[in-house]
């Protein structure tokens, strides 16, 4: 099927997950991967969680999260890598049916379909992801849900 690399993109290290589809395994996962070392490794796919509006004030940090957004859209794009970009409400939506859904709500339903995350000797599919991981993974999975049976996708790519 495809290896999708997920980015919960944060001001200066961003959550990252690499999912393989096929053998339903996590490749590699970061909960304070730095900024300067995200897309470095090759995968079908990347999918970045992206920053809309909703009314209220933000600070700093959230600007400095949105440059971080640009520029890793400017390195993909130099790459020639395709990405797509996916606001947290369609992860809330697909996942939970809400908007309203917190990360814990999403976390749940993805131990519900792939197993608690488990121990050390016995570890689960989800075992090591913590955070912004988390974030990341939904996203992996969240773009493995919109593949079509042909390979492409049912949401924009970039």
């Amino acid at each position: 099927m495809a290896i999708i690399y997920g980015i919960d993109v944060g001001s200066e290290k961003s959550g990252i997950c690499i999912w393989d589809t096929q053998k339903q395994k996590i490749l590699c996962a970061d909960d304070q991967y730095p900024n300067h070392m995200v897309a470095q490794q090759s995968a079908h796919y990347y999918v970045i969680e992206d920053i809309k509006s909703y009314g209220m004030p933000v600070g700093k940090t959230t600007f400095d999260t949105c440059k971080a957004i640009g520029r890793f859209q400017e390195r993909m794009e130099k790459k020639q890598k395709s990405y797509a970009l996916i606001f947290k409400s369609d992860i809330q939506l697909h996942f939970c049916h809400t908007t309203k859904a917190k990360d814990a709500n999403v976390k749940r339903v993805l131990l519900d379909r792939f197993g608690e995350k488990g121990t050390k000797k016995n570890q689960g599919i989800t075992y090591g992801l913590k955070n912004h991981s988390w974030d990341a993974f939904a996203l992996c999975v969240y773009l493995e849900d919109h593949i079509k049976d042909d390979g492409s996708l049912k949401v924009e790519l970039h």
